[in-house]
């Protein structure tokens, strides 16, 4: 699997604007799965890509409430400290 140009933190290295479609913020990682799940995923409408991506859209979707009270909680705990 090529490389990108992402490092650990998830910034880019700046490049020169080329001719041409955007790259739309693709970056491309390594994904170890068992040789059962790379075939079912090869199986999928659109391929693995596509359906990664609906798998991890569709998880998102389902805990975005939880989330949400996560970063609440996080935030009311933060402000707690901030005023002790």
């Amino acid at each position: 699997m090529p490389q990108s140009s992402t490092d650990f933190s998830g910034t880019q290295e700046a490049s020169p604007r080329r001719r041409g479609r955007p790259k739309l913020g693709v970056v491309a990682r390594e994904v170890t799965l068992l040789p059962q799940h790379w075939d079912w995923l090869a199986a999928q409408p659109g391929g693995a890509s596509h359906a990664l991506r609906r798998l991890v859209d569709d998880a998102m979707r389902a805990n975005s409430g939880q989330i949400d009270s996560r970063q609440a909680q996080h935030a009311a705990e933060d402000a707690a400290e901030a005023q002790a």
